[in-house]
């Protein structure tokens, strides 16, 4: 990039911040700039020709929106949509509407640049509103690697605006496919479990009381896994209990922080 790009200013970290400390990173050299709009865009992702510009037009056309995703497929060739993207789009639009849509994209029929409204749509590409720097803040860093997105989204309702989908942006996430190894396996499913109620915890859109909701939760599982002589779940689900009662001071405080602090976490 440096070589080939010498127009792109790079930040380099000296070591893995995780996803949402490392966008943080160059979220807060932004704070000063005067811009209209922040596209955020995996590395394992890409933009179709004219997705950018109809992005910005339905944010523009749409100011409670905070964030614009486009229509995402899973490949360059539109053979099939992202599955995680498909499940988002089920909770704004029927079926029969998903798939009539597809198949007008794959035809490279393009509707009308219409914006639907989604409860959370995964941060693979998502086109940020300036001012949801200062009004929603950056990324928490509470949140290393899965999920931090989904706390992004629970802030933006928490302020009272709007995440949607461009049905006109078409663009493609070519997730990484890794070769199966049973312990780096167990240890990511461990801890996507374990953001899972990190994020139940931190949902600012929730009482306090959720906190005691999840232990209990956790002390069900815990007791069905050993009633079904499945010690090691057991075992694995007392854990996560000890884990997550030693987030409980830092949720606590992160909670307040997205709750009253303008530019949370970039400053």
């Amino acid at each position: 990039i440096k070589n080939n790009y010498p127009q792109v200013e790079l930040f380099c970290n000296a070591s893995n911040l995780g996803f949402g400390a490392a966008n943080n990173v160059a979220l807060k050299h932004l704070i000063n700039l005067q811009l209209n709009f922040i596209l955020l865009i995996n590395q394992d992702a890409g933009l179709e020709p004219n997705a950018l510009e109809l992005m910005i037009e339905a944010m523009t056309n749409n100011p409670s929106f905070k964030i614009i995703s486009p229509f995402i497929f899973k490949d360059e060739q539109l053979g099939s949509v992202d599955d995680p993207f498909f499940d988002y789009l089920r909770t704004g639009l029927s079926d029969e509407i998903i798939n009539r849509f597809i198949n007008r994209a794959q035809q490279k029929e393009r509707p009308a640049n219409e914006v639907v409204k989604l409860r959370f749509v995964s941060a693979a590409i998502w086109l940020l509103r300036f001012d949801a720097l200062k009004i929603v803040g950056g990324f928490d860093p509470l949140f290393f690697h899965y999920a931090e997105d989904d706390d992004y989204g629970n802030r933006v309702h928490y302020k009272k605006y709007d995440i949607g989908i461009s049905l006109g942006a078409i663009d493609y996430h070519s997730r990484y496919r890794y070769s199966y190894n049973k312990e780096l396996h167990d240890l990511r499913s461990y801890y996507r479990q374990f953001c899972f109620y990190l994020i139940r915890l931190k949902n600012i859109n929730e009482p306090g009381i959720v906190c005691l909701k999840v232990i209990i939760l956790l002390l069900k599982q815990s007791l069905k896994s050993f009633i079904k002589i499945n010690f090691r779940q057991g075992i694995i689900n007392l854990r996560m209990i000890v884990n997550v009662a030693i987030s409980f001071p830092k949720i606590n405080k992160s909670r307040k922080i997205a709750a009253t602090r303008e530019y949370a976490y970039l400053i």
